[in-house]
């Protein structure tokens, strides 16, 4: 009885068990940006996502631009912005094609500005 107990206790703890930033994005770990972070094309765009991550911190300037010859829209670049919460630069957002989703952005360390839709 004693086995089974601390055997299921074991297997509770080990499944129960991740570390927080992979529960906040779906099992996909959080990282650092440590540059600018410039998306103003589909292939800025492919490149920030294939860094592997979830990007939550960029150690740099943030700029986002979408509409027009930019060929991307605000619900293209959501998928990155919607997860960052801290810009250790200054935040520039262009966006006249719609409203963008900076919903975990909490810090600033620089200017914020926006162009077009509000964020």
């Amino acid at each position: 009885m004693k086995k089974l107990f601390f055997t299921t206790l074991l297997a509770l703890i080990v499944t129960g068990c991740e570390k927080e930033s992979n529960a906040d994005s779906g099992g996909v770990t959080l990282g650092t940006f440590t540059g600018d972070l410039n998306i103003n094309s589909q292939s800025s765009l492919d490149s920030a996502i294939t860094e592997g991550t979830y990007i939550n911190a960029i150690g740099g300037n943030l700029v986002v631009s979408t509409g027009g010859s930019t060929g991307l829209t605000v619900g293209d670049v959501e998928y990155i912005t919607s997860q960052i919460n801290s810009v250790g630069g200054d935040v520039t957002i262009n966006t006249p094609d719609g409203s963008l989703n900076l919903s975990e952005l909490s810090s600033v360390g620089g200017n914020y500005s926006i162009q077009g839709s509000d964020a």
